[in-house]
């Protein structure tokens, strides 16, 4: 109820004294600068300035006291160790956590004895019935469990992909900690068709391009388990990636107002815009969409299993590569100023991408950037642009599957069209 200032109190005869005495030379006193973490009840500040700051606050007119503000007065439920003990990410789980579970207790009231001389202040004890019981059961719980370790996490995120975007890393590898791998993958189902139900009623491009692509995969033998739930994710990212691609204007894709070390402006050269090399303008290169591709992925899920430029691949360099633990999916990243027709684009390229497949699970992606002339008749749509191929070399028992697609460059902005 009332707490201790740092100044030292005069030694008096009245009965204070003795609290003093007793803060300052405990066995155990409370470490100057010390933070713990507590679970707390705040009341009314109102119900609290009425019923008790008001009434009694001429007992805190006393040296080396000092009156808690009626805001902050309330009833501690749990405290752990000191804050510096956790880490950042812990506090914010268990803060979810704790939100989480708390719901589902009704609101109760406490009932509170006589003042008792603690640690460091006068307080009140509280006589706890059963829902204030369960809330420090749950507190104490969730306070007390292990965070889950690396393997945990990494397990989380090879089998259910879904449910860490859903639940999130800590969550989820906990769960990890107590379930089975088919476990695991049946929640990671449960979590992916929930996302899906989700976009189904605010994305008409993105969920029917991904069923259709996804349909398509069905065919293929190998697209079962946890070779379908990972390489679900990858697509389910790229289709994502290619959506924005065709939206995002240059300064939110990648910036603006950036300067030199002379504090000028650089002019930001964006792949996908129109370039006029008469004029002088570089000529968007292969790089620009493997960076911008590569950075996407890196802020997205799966950010922490993407490598660029990974040596070593069917004899060969890879230019996105994703791995899942043993599965791991290629991305190639080409350039053409010729066609974007499928047909071309597979005879020239398709071969290529599913090379990369034959030491992995047979699936993979290929990004072709378009750097075609272009006439201010319109753009084809992301799902004109995306489709499933296959390829099969000669006298191979088994066909690759590759998920193809077009990111549009040396494009007219939809101003350009009014005449």
């Amino acid at each position: 109820m009332f707490g201790r200032i740092t100044t030292a109190a005069p030694r008096t005869a009245r009965d204070m004294d003795d609290f003093f005495a007793g803060v300052l030379t405990r066995a155990i006193p409370w470490p100057v600068g010390q933070a713990d973490f507590h679970w707390h009840i705040l009341h009314d500040p109102l119900a609290v300035e009425e019923q008790l700051a008001g009434p009694y606050r001429k007992l805190t007119d006393q040296p080396g006291l000092a009156a808690v503000e009626a805001r902050w007065v309330h009833t501690t439920v749990m405290r752990g160790g000191p804050v510096a003990q956790y880490r950042t990410a812990e506090l914010d789980t268990t803060l979810a956590r704790v939100r989480e579970e708390a719901a589902a207790i009704a609101p109760f009231e406490l009932a509170y004895g006589r003042p008792e001389v603690d640690r460091a202040a006068l307080e009140v004890p509280a006589y706890s019935g059963e829902q204030a019981r369960r809330l420090w059961e749950l507190t104490s719980r969730i306070d007390a469990e292990e965070p889950p370790g690396e393997a945990e996490t990494e397990r989380a995120h090879r089998l259910a992909p879904a449910v860490v975007k859903a639940l999130g890393r800590a969550f989820t590898g906990r769960l990890a900690r107590t379930s089975t791998d088919d476990d695991l993958k049946a929640i990671d189902d449960l979590a992916y068709r929930a996302d899906l139900t989700r976009l189904h009623n605010s994305d008409p491009v993105v969920v029917p391009l991904l069923n259709r692509l996804l349909h398509g995969l069905e065919a293929f033998p190998d697209f079962v388990g946890e070779t379908r739930r990972t390489f679900t994710v990858l697509v389910c990212q790229t289709v994502h990636f290619l959506r924005a691609a065709a939206d995002l204007d240059t300064a939110t894709a990648f910036g603006e107002r950036r300067t030199g070390p002379d504090g000028k402006r650089i002019k930001f050269r964006d792949y996908r815009r129109r370039f006029d090399k008469a004029d002088g303008d570089l000529v968007p290169v292969e790089g620009d969409l493997q960076q911008h591709f590569y950075t996407r992925l890196l802020s997205g899920q799966i950010g922490h299993l993407v490598q660029v430029e990974a040596v070593n691949r069917a004899l060969g360099r890879a230019d996105i590569l994703v791995h899942f633990g043993s599965r791991q999916y290629l991305t190639e990243i080409k350039k053409n100023h010729t066609s974007n027709d499928r047909a071309y684009l597979e005879k020239r390229y398709l071969a290529q991408a599913a090379e990369y497949t034959n030491t992995t699970a047979p699936f993979g992606q290929l990004l072709v950037l378009d750097l075609t002339e272009k006439k201010k008749a319109g753009t084809l749509r992301v799902d004109e642009l995306t489709w499933l191929a296959k390829h099969r070399p000669p006298n191979a028992l088994l066909d690759r599957a590759v998920v193809a697609a077009v990111v549009t460059g040396n494009r007219y902005t939809p101003s350009d069209f009014s005449t």
